[in-house]
């Protein structure tokens, strides 16, 4: 599913930086017309970023090596690695796609963190499980990476 996403100068009130583009987050939020706010939005330059990540006021601008590409799913990925977790507008991103689309994500690169992420977050905020059997052969990942997050004792998902 290709995501419409041109270039905008303003989301959500706030000025885009010069020369990029939404990506992630934003640019699910955007493409889908959410209303839902998106705390620390991330962009891509057209540009080369020293250090590759910079802060620029409310965005997090990534260096051009990072664009995801045009559809969902790449900006899907490029949030579930790169952006902090934002229940609220994933579960309203997970509530427009049909249930295809996730499967179809999940099963692209299965045993990918980002896809079994996205498969138990579908599950857990829709509510409804996805056509996917168990893979009892993939070990556990956290989902929240526990340096960033206050977490507690982990409990193991077979999702």
């Amino acid at each position: 599913m290709n995501m419409q996403n041109t270039r905008t100068s303003t989301f959500q009130g706030q000025v885009t930086p010069a020369e990029s583009r939404l990506a992630g987050l934003a640019a699910l939020a955007n493409g889908f017309n959410l209303k839902a706010p998106v705390r620390n939005p991330s962009c891509v330059s057209d540009n080369h970023i020293s250090g590759s990540v910079r802060t620029q006021g409310p965005w997090r601008v990534h260096d051009k090596r990072y664009w995801p590409g045009e559809s969902f799913d790449d900006h899907l990925d490029f949030a579930l690695r790169n952006e902090n977790f934002d229940l609220l507008v994933l579960k309203k991103v997970f509530s427009t796609v049909e249930p295809e689309v996730i499967e179809a994500f999940v099963r692209a690169t299965p045993k990918g963190i980002p896809s079994r992420r996205a498969w138990y977050l579908y599950e857990l905020l829709i509510g409804r499980t996805l056509n996917i059997s168990d893979d009892p052969g993939v070990p556990a990942v956290d989902l929240l990476d526990t340096e960033a997050y206050f977490t507690g004792k982990p409990r193991l998902s077979r999702r």
